[in-house]
């Protein structure tokens, strides 16, 4: 292996481990978006709810409104987690076609050699797709929870709304 070969090794497997932390920070930042479109809605809900002097059926329509936008909130989140997996592997499915051309075009015979890249091109591949994986499967169960908030805060708001009405 010449000088140069070794530079250049090191070189991809920099721009790798680059790129693999960018895609950490992708996800993570997509978590956080989607807990704070929840909690910001959460939050919302309950200051309209106990503050708003509405009717009973006023509240529950704007409870029910709410849980829908909520609703389609968390699934805009989830179609952008979506949406990042696919360009991430759009991204590693072009690197392994273009080191491949690359091991080519530099007359590389070695079997071995882009075995082992396409190996480690895979491995992050899979990475990526267990941890798309993971954020969809959270994504789906901090909306479930929050639907489940948001439903027994409509039915306090309703209880209190009704207490209200009577007295």
């Amino acid at each position: 292996m010449s000088l140069s070969d070794y530079l250049e090794a090191k070189r991809r497997e920099r721009e790798r481990r680059i790129k693999n932390e960018l895609r950490v920070k992708q996800i993570d930042n997509a978590k956080r978006f989607a807990i704070g479109t929840v909690a910001g809605t959460l939050i919302g809900v309950a200051a309209g709810v106990l503050f708003a002097p509405k009717s009973g059926e006023e509240t529950r329509q704007d409870i029910a409104d709410l849980a829908k936008d909520t609703s389609d909130q968390v699934k805009e989140g989830i179609h952008v987690a979506k949406d990042n997996i696919v360009q991430k592997t759009e991204e590693i499915t072009g690197d392994i076609k273009d080191k491949y051309a690359e091991f080519k075009d530099r007359g590389y015979t070695e079997i071995e050699r882009v075995q082992d890249l396409t190996e480690d091109l895979v491995e992050v591949a899979k990475d990526a797709k267990d941890e798309a994986k993971e954020v969809i499967v959270e994504a789906k169960d901090d909306a479930e929870k929050v639907a489940e908030d948001t439903k027994e805060k409509a039915r306090d708001a309703v209880e209190k709304n009704k207490k209200k009405e009577d007295k």
